[in-house]
């Protein structure tokens, strides 16, 4: 016995080495029942004898005599392991294992060489035409179940790997739908935090601009109230000297006609000035007996007329100013929160041309038939918004005048009391050329 011989026969006769084999592996049958094997041999000996072993061991067999022919068989039967001989007629076993190969798709179907022609380079070959394992010929059974349980050990690995990773591509999946919900919900909470948080900031600035309207309107009440009386006993005791004068003159037997005409001169000027501060008392009343909370319909021409009277009463330069009224429907609205938006709007006009020298204001009102609309334009000549005042007019607190002098919150309240009855204001301003402010109203339906 040469040494080579009794090395293996050492090896095969270790009792320490049994006792770590795995019988599954070292079996003469399948470790997996009807288990379904093509074999692809041109020598008809060969397949009748492995395909009666597979048979007599629960499993089933195909048969085909060359690579073209495996291919064929492939194609039309389910089948778990390939045996593929490598010299056949008419398509070898290299390129009938590519093919095969390239026609599993994502499944994995062990391609086994059964070959006498065992040198290196053959085998490095088949590989890569995409062959899993060989068996040299003559296939000894050991050999033959060893390969088989193995490949079957190694596809149901490759089964188990492929189910996880779609049950983990499903998982994935489906918390990446998850996921996309929640930023979704995220995204509409952030949406109703951020309008809930408008809403009142809107109050807020409601509730400030009503408080500050609510003390001029009283303070107005009570200066239309104060003024009003001494008014009347002025006006009355006027009257009743201008009568005393006049009958004085008139029996006097040498009248002086020009003491006459300069008294005459003198009550017209006094007239003329009760007068005025008559309509200024009488536009204090409108502003002060509004009631904030009834809704009624508005003539909005004189609402603007009365804003007028009362911005000019307290201004010593007073600017050039046109106005264009045409006859309008009427507007139902709360007095108070209109007379506000309009006051805010004209008032700003005024400040735009206080230092102007020919400061001019155009103020017109016309009915949009076709849209059923009230549209009023304030235009001026005065200093004009740079872009980025423009953009940011409508921004809470926002203000260029000096500190003290403005809240930035009048035309913040005036655009959203202008959207809560459907309307809508719209700037249009150039630096050192003048601002042009346009609000639409919706008319009450005639």
């Amino acid at each position: 016995m040469t040494e080579k011989d009794e090395i293996q026969h050492q090896l095969l006769n270790d009792d320490k080495m049994d006792t770590l084999i795995d019988h599954a592996l070292w079996s003469k049958q399948f470790i997996k029942k009807n288990i379904r094997i093509l074999l692809v041999d041109d020598v008809v000996q060969n397949i009748y004898f492995l395909g009666k072993l597979i048979e007599i061991n629960g499993g089933k067999s195909y048969a085909a005599k060359n690579g073209k022919e495996a291919v064929v068989v492939f194609q039309k039967n389910n089948v778990d392991i390939i045996l593929m001989d490598l010299h056949m007629p008419v398509m070898n076993g290299f390129e009938a294992t590519y093919r095969i190969k390239s026609l599993t798709g994502d499944k994995f179907i062990p391609i086994i060489i059964c070959s006498a022609y065992a040198k290196d380079e053959i085998i490095a070959k088949a590989q890569a035409c995409g062959a899993d394992d060989i068996i040299e010929k003559p296939v000894k059974q050991d050999i033959f179940f060893s390969k088989i349980n193995s490949m079957i050990r190694l596809k149901e690995f490759y089964e188990k790997e492929k189910a996880y990773a779609q049950h983990l591509q499903k998982e994935i999946a489906e918390r990446k739908k998850v996921n996309t919900q929640l930023i979704e919900i995220q995204k509409q909470l952030e949406v109703k935090v951020e309008q809930k948080t408008a809403q009142l900031r809107q109050k807020d600035l409601e509730l400030l601009e009503m408080d500050r309207i609510a003390s001029i309107n009283t303070l107005a009440a009570g200066m239309a109230h104060e003024i009003n009386n001494p008014l009347g006993f002025i006006k009355s005791s006027v009257d009743s000297l201008s009568k005393l004068i006049h009958s004085f003159l008139d029996n006097t037997d040498c009248p002086d006609q020009t003491f006459s005409n300069r008294t005459d001169k003198t009550f017209v000027r006094i007239n003329k000035g009760i007068k005025r501060i008559s309509k200024i008392i009488n536009a204090l009343r409108y502003f002060s007996n509004v009631n904030r909370t009834d809704f009624a319909p508005v003539d909005i021409n004189t609402s603007i007329q009365e804003t007028l009277e009362l911005l000019q009463s307290n201004i010593e330069k007073r600017p050039c100013i046109t106005t264009k009224f045409p006859n309008l429907p009427k507007f139902s609205c709360s007095g108070v929160e209109i007379h506000l938006c309009l006051m805010n709007v004209i008032k700003n006009a005024f400040d735009a041309v206080l230092y102007q020298e020919n400061g001019e204001i155009c103020i017109s009102s016309q009915y949009d038939e076709k849209n059923a609309q009230i549209v009023i334009c304030v235009e001026d000549n005065g200093v004009g918004m740079s872009p980025e005042t423009k953009r940011r007019v409508f921004d809470p607190f926002y203000t260029t005048k000096p500190v003290g002098q403005g809240t930035g919150v009048g035309l913040t309240l005036t655009e959203r009391i202008l959207k809560r009855y459907g309307g809508n204001i719209s700037m249009d301003s150039q630096k050192h050329k003048g601002t042009a402010v346009t609000i639409v109203l919706p008319a009450d339906e005639t």
